[in-house]
């Protein structure tokens, strides 16, 4: 049975490293981790709820949550902050082809953005590829469903499931 516990010392933790940067010098490297995880996976989950309800990711939640990715990624030093923007770089490299071809969504796009300044070059890489797995694994089943190829999915959900995975490390 998984339990998430949450205890006042996280949640004044965290608040602490948003309002006093400082502070998070204080913390070791796995309470920095466990808290851009879990920073992360309220991004996707938030992102995968506003897609389903409102069809779409507000601009406002993905830039909250590329400016605290790049954020948290610049505490562990200056080499931190390049990786978030390299990341960032790279999925913006990948994505918009894809894209303008419209393979995917625009707020897709940003979403992954947001996402790449949370994680390493090679964890943005395997998230994109079993985003994409996933998401032909849910078209697959959706043209059985409907017997019809003109559809569309809402494609932060395998982006969460990916992101959960890479960055849960399962």
């Amino acid at each position: 049975m998984f339990m998430v516990l949450i205890n006042a010392e996280n949640i004044i933790s965290f608040m602490l490293e948003i309002m006093i940067p400082n502070y998070c010098f204080f913390m070791n490297r796995k309470e920095r981790i466990s808290i851009s995880y879990l920073v992360l996976s309220s991004l996707v989950t938030g992102a995968a709820y506003t897609d389903f309800k409102y069809n779409k990711v507000f601009n406002s939640w993905i830039l909250a949550g590329l400016f605290i990715g790049i954020l948290t990624q610049s505490y562990n030093g200056p080499a931190g902050g390049i990786q978030a923007l390299t990341s960032i770089a790279i999925s913006l490299l990948i994505l918009v082809p894809i894209y303008l071809v419209k393979g995917i969504g625009a707020g897709d796009v940003k979403l992954f953005a947001a996402i790449a300044a949370f994680l390493s070059t090679d964890e943005l890489i395997q998230c994109i590829v079993l985003s994409f797995l996933i998401g032909g694994l849910i078209s697959f089943f959706c043209v059985i469903k409907n017997r019809t190829l003109k559809q569309t999915i809402h494609f932060a959900l395998p982006i969460m499931i990916s992101t959960l995975f890479v960055a849960g490390g399962i």
